[in-house]
């Protein structure tokens, strides 16, 4: 460790052997900062200018000697070089200053990001971006806050010049970093940088902008407006102007709740040293960013078709979120596929500005115990807790006075943690809950919704006209679908009244609906009809717990499964091994499949992609799939050990992901993941291969336990 340190970031300090020196005289410290900062040595005639202005040559180079020699009393070293002309310091002294240790730090990081070949780059862009960080660290404060020489022009000139100049390449290190987390979808940390580059510049409206993104991307839309009020108060108090149009668009957009996701392809191009190459595919596996999920935004899987009708119960739905101090608790109830959750977004999207901290959605499907619901709303508002203890205490205070709704998807398998709802209503006043649920919470002040299928035609409601058909909202649905595997579809008159009898016999479930418009493309609708007909299993069904509408749409699901081969029955029943959402890779992994069968169940509607480009399976789906797939134990087995090597495999890599950078990353995937990650550890416990679990299992849950 250096003798002697030197720190010019804030007030000037000095340290000898870690004991604080004083140096008594303003000047003495000017000059040695001065000498120190250069780098290099200078004539003793420009020192004595500098610094005694007002003097003649002769009493300044006086002055100047008195001033050094006064230095090295003080430091009791011989700090200065010995020529006669010149002063610089001693090249042989142990010395660490922060001013050069930033800069030489600073200008070798921001070379390698200027150096567009991206030769320099290769696999150290965590470690240029951590250097980044501890520069940034480093720079405590401006350079020598406080410190002036008013009958000095020339040095406070150089002392400007000089502060300008760090701040610049402080400016430019921080907006690396703020671009890295985004790239990450690490938006919190992002927010700690860009604060710190307005702070260079509170007039900077682009600073502004940044900051309103980041807070509206993390979920703190409250907090991006108050940005905006500041920004339009700071322009009209220091310099009387009112925002620019850009400014203000962005405030607007933010207000309503439009704000779009980050646009992570024209950021990439921006940032060249992420990719370093001409796609994707020529990236280092490393360095593949996936896109962020954003707290505030929803993922549900992308739609098969869009939203047709219900304008009734929007209507209604409107009613209620728009007066959520009568109405802090509605239920949307109905059997699974008739379309609750598609509903619900599309009813929300409509009354967002009522709610100006946000609209959250919180999938439950996944969820095995109702002790997980309290992590899930965490998980989603992208709130992480600090303690293991006193959870929900703890989220309760980070809610407090928050405006927002929290859409609860498919609570009908966790009705054991209703008196949470209760709780969270009575706690905090200013939240509403909107639940979707196959079956009735029976809470006080609950509101309930009963949705049944889409309107149809009724076969007791007479002759319809091929005009009064084509403008039925079910058929539409069926027409719509069936565009999406061929363009250009239409309904001849001839096929109208058909459409409306099997409408009539899928009793207007969307998700049935949906799936029979799938098969258009290789039978007719009177083809369709007697295929389903055949296979109504409800008919035959007396069992009283057994919803009417899920066997319909049983029939939909034996058809659908006929109209697939081999090979993607085989595909698919190995797939509901997954609960919730899983990757690409995973599913390529454990099946083995190419991406042709998959792109094959995703167009047959069995496959769902989410926002994010993961997969899904409708849990009806995947329960019919899945008792198929029992059926025949040897391939069950098979199934199951495939999924359990696929996180052994995964948990290995997010393991040493918690020792870098990426630990942020880790975190995410093992939470996002948890259930489908259990559900490996029991098969591994069944199967009694308990080294994989100590080896592979064990070391990356300890520390995302530790972690969070």
């Amino acid at each position: 460790m250096p003798i002697l340190r030197i720190y010019l970031f804030g007030a000037p300090s000095f340290e000898l052997d870690g004991k604080p020196i004083h140096i008594p005289r303003r000047k003495a410290i000017a000059l040695l900062a001065y000498l120190v900062t250069t780098g290099s040595a200078h004539s003793r005639d420009s020192l004595a200018t500098i610094f005694w202005p007002e003097y003649n040559q002769s009493k300044a180079r006086a002055n100047l000697r008195r001033e050094l020699s006064r230095i090295k009393t003080s430091i009791n070293k011989d700090i200065f070089t010995s020529e006669r002309e010149n002063v610089g310091l001693n090249p042989d002294l142990d010395y660490w200053s922060d001013i050069i240790e930033y800069q030489s730090r600073v200008k070798a990081s921001l070379n390698l990001f200027s150096d567009q070949s991206g030769k320099s780059w290769g696999k150290d862009i965590p470690a240029i971006i951590n250097e980044l960080e501890e520069c940034a660290a480093l720079y405590s404060s401006e350079f020598m806050a406080g410190f002036t020489l008013p009958d000095c022009p020339q040095f406070d000139d150089w002392q400007f010049f000089e502060r300008e100049s760090l701040d610049h390449s402080l400016r430019d290190s921080l907006q690396y970093l703020v671009l890295w987390n985004i790239l990450l979808g690490a938006f919190d940390q992002g927010i700690k940088y860009a604060r710190r580059i307005l702070a260079l510049d509170e007039l900077s409206e682009p600073a502004h902008r940044q900051l309103m993104q980041l807070y509206t991307w993390s979920g703190q839309r409250g907090a991006a407006i108050r940005q905006y009020e500041q920004c339009a108060k700071i322009l009209s108090d220091e310099i009387g102007v009112k925002p620019e149009d850009e400014t203000v668009k962005l405030f607007e957009a933010i207000k309503i709740n439009r704000l779009a996701s980050p646009d992570l392809a024209t950021l990439r191009h921006q940032a060249p040293w992420i990719s370093a190459g001409d796609s994707p595919d020529t990236t280092p596996e490393m360095y593949k960013i996936e896109p962020a999920e954003l707290a505030s935004t929803v993922d549900l899987a992308i739609q098969a078709a869009p939203f047709i009708g219900r304008n009734q119960e929007i209507t209604q739905l409107g009613m209620w979120l728009r007066n959520p101090a009568e109405h802090r608790l509605i239920t949307v109830i109905g059997p699974g596929g008739v379309g609750k959750t598609r509903l619900v977004l599309e009813s929300i999207e409509i009354i967002k500005e009522y709610f100006p901290d946000g609209v959250y959605l919180i999938p439950l499907v996944s969820l095995t115990s109702s002790d997980q619901i309290i992590p899930q709303i965490a998980e989603q508002l992208n709130f992480r807790f600090t303690a293991a203890d006193g959870q929900v205490r703890q989220l309760y205070e980070y809610l407090s006075n928050k405006q927002l709704l929290l859409v609860l998807d498919n609570f009908e398998h966790l009705l054991s943690g209703s008196a949470l709802l209760t709780d969270l209503l009575r706690n905090l006043p200013d939240i509403t809950l909107l639940v979707t649920s196959r079956l009735r919470i029976n809470l006080a002040h609950e509101i309930v919704m009963p949705l049944k299928g889409m309107h149809y035609p009724d076969q007791y409601g007479g002759e319809f006209s091929v005009d009064e058909l084509s403008s039925n909202e079910a058929i539409q649905l069926l027409v719509e679908s069936a565009r999406r595997i061929q363009p250009g579809f239409e309904l001849a008159p001839i096929e109208m009244e058909p459409a409306g009898r099997l409408c009539r016999l899928l009793e207007g479930m969307p998700l049935a609906i949906i799936l029979a418009a799938s098969w258009l493309e290789l039978l007719s609708i009177e083809e369709i009809i007697r295929e389903v007909s055949k296979n109504l299993d409800f008919l035959a069904s007396q069992e009283i717990d057994f919803p009417e509408r899920q066997r319909s749409i049983r029939a939909v699901f034996n058809a659908s499964w006929e109209a697939l081969d081999e090979q993607e029955q085989d595909i698919l029943q190995r797939l509901t091994i997954f609960q919730g959402r899983f990757s690409i890779q995973a599913a390529m992994s454990t099946t083995g499949t190419s991406l042709q069968v998959l792109l094959g169940l995703v167009q047959k509607a069995w496959l769902q992609r989410t926002k994010k480009g993961d997969f899904q399976l409708h849990e009806l789906q995947r329960q019919y799939a899945y008792e198929k797939l029992g059926q025949n134990p040897d391939a069950f087995a098979v199934a199951c050990d495939e999924h359990a090597a696929y996180y052994a495999s995964h948990l290995e890599k997010l393991n040493q992901d918690f020792r870098g950078p990426s630990q942020e990353n880790a975190i995410r995937e093992i939470t996002d993941q948890f259930v489908n990650i259990e559900i490996a550890w029991k098969r591994l416990v069944e199967v009694g291969k308990f080294e994989t679990l100590v080896t592979k299992f064990l070391p990356p849950i300890y520390r995302y336990c530790e972690a969070r």
